[in-house]
């Protein structure tokens, strides 16, 4: 399902009727632009991929609820205090999520990982994760981090963006 319009900019209440409507859908796109204002104060439903182009309206609350397996945000307002929160609650096991891109206001590595930096090791190296047909995700170095559960994701930080896989990839390499 693809959220666009002509003019790249949707009034908050379709906006709001369109995003608390869809069901069923592999794939959610938003490419048009909601009003500076906009805030989304619901849960999403599941979706398997979501692409969001603009997303300086998405909260960590808004990250934490998705029921999702891989993601890609750009333009957010979200801090690296904020990422911490949203990979703290994939920490606990409840999430799905293999892997996200997301741009934040400012990327700072030690917020990212505050509360868990005992669980991460150094990870030197290039790695690819196969990203569902969307993209490759390339890692040159990273952190690895790894769950109670044994699944170990890869985390790189850089100043605008910040990228995270599980592996094995979703063709389980």
């Amino acid at each position: 399902m693809i959220i666009n319009d002509h003019m790249d900019d949707l009034k908050k209440p379709n906006l709001l009727q369109v995003l608390r409507s869809f069901r069923g859908t592999e794939k959610l796109l938003i490419v048009a632009s909601p009003p500076k204002l906009f805030k989304f104060p619901y849960k999403f439903e599941k979706v398997s991929t979501l692409i969001i182009k603009n997303g300086f309206w998405l909260t960590v609350d808004n990250l934490i609820d998705l029921d999702c397996v891989s993601m890609k945000i750009k333009n957010t307002n979200l801090s690296s205090l904020e990422i911490n929160m949203f990979l703290l609650n994939w920490m606990t096991g409840s999430s799905r999520l293999r892997c996200f891109q997301i741009e934040v206001t400012r990327g700072n590595f030690n917020e990212v990982i505050k509360d868990v930096e005992h669980l991460i090791e150094l990870f030197e190296g290039t790695r690819v994760y196969k990203w569902d047909n969307i993209a490759d995700i390339h890692f040159q170095g990273g952190y690895n981090i790894r769950r109670d559960d044994g699944i170990t994701a890869t985390i790189s930080v850089g100043p605008k963006l910040i990228i995270f896989a599980v592996w094995p990839d979703w063709q389980r390499k």
